[in-house]
């Protein structure tokens, strides 16, 4: 599967196993991104086809934040996280997704998700 993705998550370790899992598996991985400045700022750089988006980022703005902005911009995205809060149910299925992988990452569970994000990426294009 052609695309590529941009990983915004400001923890390291998941983010560089992310991004393993993807370039493993024929996925380009534009970088990774620890916060929103970081992201928008790749984003302008060069247009991911995919933002894997981690809910609860630190910083000025929380994934969410960052979620109705790509939204706006018509830019897919997918959340990832290792929390499942009930209080945030609302706001992800409001932002619709294209996706969500939970922590900690495992081919089988990741790749199914991205691909098929992709393909209806490519679909719509």
């Amino acid at each position: 599967m052609n695309g590529s993705v941009l990983i915004v998550d400001d923890m390291f370790i998941g983010a560089f196993d992310l991004q393993l899992i993807l370039e493993n598996n024929g996925i380009e991985v534009l970088g990774i991104a620890h916060h929103a400045t970081e992201a928008f700022a790749m984003i302008a750089s060069r247009r991911p086809d995919l933002v894997c988006l981690d809910i609860f980022l630190r910083g000025s703005e929380t994934g969410l934040q960052i979620a109705e902005r790509l939204r706006d911009q018509n830019i897919p995205f997918i959340f990832i996280s290792a929390n499942t809060y009930d209080h945030i149910d609302e706001d992800v299925k409001r932002l619709c997704p294209a996706g969500y992988i939970s922590k900690p990452f495992r081919d089988q569970d990741v790749l199914p998700v991205i691909n098929a994000a992709l393909v209806s990426v490519q679909k719509s294009s």
